[in-house]
């Protein structure tokens, strides 16, 4: 991976633009710590300022470390995995039964009246177990050096899918095939678009088809296998990047529905 030149690009994007997303929310955190005090959904709230801990903390590991130990990035990554389960079962929990009667024409929180229902935070907790999942299965290929034994983690750690039917499905497409539906803007509904594609791209190539390729040819991004993929710097800011993805989505828009940031600074217009 250190040679290809593209990634080097995507990298230096990504690099920006987490910077410029942490530093946005960090100010606003920052000026209104108070956001974390009310008793109403305090299990949320606290797990949530740990997650956005947990996050920063990986941006600095990625950016300015390491700062993890090689042998403990498992243990991290399995943590955050966990830590972003928890915290999208406890908004279920304390918020979801005031946004259970909530009726919307489509998914997705791109649109400034929008707001996340219970089933979309029951579905954020399924791809909360695919991470943690997949993440375990990638530091697992580390050390698991037989091919038909890195298959047989493969297929165990497909296995979620098994049960994906309960768990509440949102579809994006509603938000730009269905006129007068979903996305108030042209702009917004092309955002959904792109993001229906997005969520294609990842599931058949950056989950399933990583999966199977670690799967046939192992981990090693190295010559002689020095360096595994779980290890490598590349991943390390994608996997920050997924994750931060995943959080903020929700966190940006709850702060724009509270007054704490308008949507066109939000990052979402």
């Amino acid at each position: 991976f250190e040679h290809f030149a593209v990634l080097r690009i995507v990298d230096s994007i990504c690099n920006a633009g987490l910077i410029v997303v942490f530093a946005r929310v960090l100010i606003v955190v920052a000026t209104s710590p108070r956001m974390f005090a009310p008793r109403y959904g305090r299990y949320h709230r606290i797990l949530g300022g740990i997650l956005l801990l947990s996050l920063l903390l990986g941006l600095v590991d990625a950016r300015a470390g390491p700062l993890l130990p090689p042998g403990w990035l498992w243990l991290y990554d399995a943590s955050l995995s966990l830590c972003g389960l928890a915290t999208a079962y406890s908004a279920a929990q304390e918020f979801g039964p005031a946004h259970e009667k909530i009726i919307q024409d489509a998914s997705g929180i791109l649109d400034t009246k929008a707001t996340v229902t219970r089933s979309e935070m029951l579905e954020h907790c399924f791809y909360q177990i695919v991470n943690l999942g997949q993440i375990l299965y990638i530091h697992s290929c580390t050390v698991v050096n037989a091919k038909y034994a890195r298959l047989g983690l493969a297929l165990l750690v497909t296995l979620p899918w098994h049960w994906r039917h309960r768990f509440p499905t949102n579809s994006f497409r509603k938000n730009y095939n269905v006129p007068g539906k979903g996305g108030g803007t042209h702009l917004i509904r092309l955002l959904y678009r792109i993001k229906k594609w997005q969520y294609v791209f990842y599931k058949h190539s950056l989950l399933h088809g990583l999966n199977a390729s670690l799967a046939v040819a192992g981990c090693a991004v190295s010559p002689g296998g020095s360096q595994s993929l779980g290890s490598s710097s590349y991943f390390r800011l994608y996997w920050l990047c997924l994750n931060t993805a995943y959080v903020f989505e929700f966190f940006m828009q709850t702060l724009v529905k509270r007054g704490y940031m308008s949507m066109k600074n939000s990052g979402y217009h």
